[in-house]
């Protein structure tokens, strides 16, 4: 009986173990003026980087995005000018050699989306030996820690005044899975409205996503 329940308990510490939630931060030190191919506004540099080019999916998010019918992409703003800029999330688009446009997601719309999900855990486990209660505590505190790494790195709407003039963030283009992990590089332009506050200057900047992003 007490070896049934050392081995009942070693089980339950391995299963709940394999739900666990790690990120890495943004690389702090990649900014858009570190980038070769970046787009200048009246002061404001603006570059994107897709996921796999030194920025690894599972590292720097946590969770399988693609697979989940999201394609994501890091985009840099540096604000090097006086003025200030907005950037709406609903105004960042992907858009395709296809013609097929996608929006950035709302941040709670990802993580509803590919949080971590009790079903799936739980399917393949040997009825009543780990407490359901056990798992289900476990897949919540690791979930929190998603969530709260996601409201510091996804694309929200943004102001970006001169202080602090660097901002990275991780833009969520919402897609059929199969699409997310069948899009290539070069299929992928990155569309980006920026209003300029105190003017009526707006602009649209666009980048094309290449295999690799060389850095200065």
């Amino acid at each position: 009986m007490r070896y049934a329940t050392g081995a009942m308990l070693a089980l339950s510490l391995l299963t709940t173990s394999c739900v666990q939630f790690s990120a890495q931060p943004l690389v702090p030190e990649w900014t858009a003026s570190s980038h070769v191919h970046r787009e200048e506004h009246s002061g404001l540099s603006v570059a994107v980087r897709a996921m796999g080019e030194g920025l690894a999916e599972s590292e720097f998010i946590g969770r399988p995005a693609r697979s989940h019918g999201y394609f994501p992409v890091v985009i840099f703003f540096e604000n090097h000018g006086d003025d200030s800029f907005v950037i709406r999330r609903q105004s960042v688009r992907l858009e395709t050699n296809e013609q097929e446009v996608y929006q950035a997601a709302a941040m709670r719309e990802v993580f509803d989306d590919i949080k971590y999900s009790r079903n799936s855990a739980l399917w393949g486990l040997p009825l009543g030996i780990v407490p359901a209660f056990v798992l289900s505590d476990q897949i919540d505190e690791q979930n929190q820690e998603f969530l709260g790494d996601l409201r510091k790195k996804a694309l929200r709407d943004l102001r970006l005044t001169t202080s602090p003039r660097a901002y990275n963030c991780v833009a969520f283009f919402k897609m059929p899975a199969e699409r997310a992990l069948s899009l290539g590089h070069d299929d992928v332009t990155i569309s980006i409205d920026v209003e300029c506050q105190g003017s009526d200057e707006n602009s649209n900047i666009q980048f094309k996503l290449v295999p690799e992003e060389p850095l200065e």
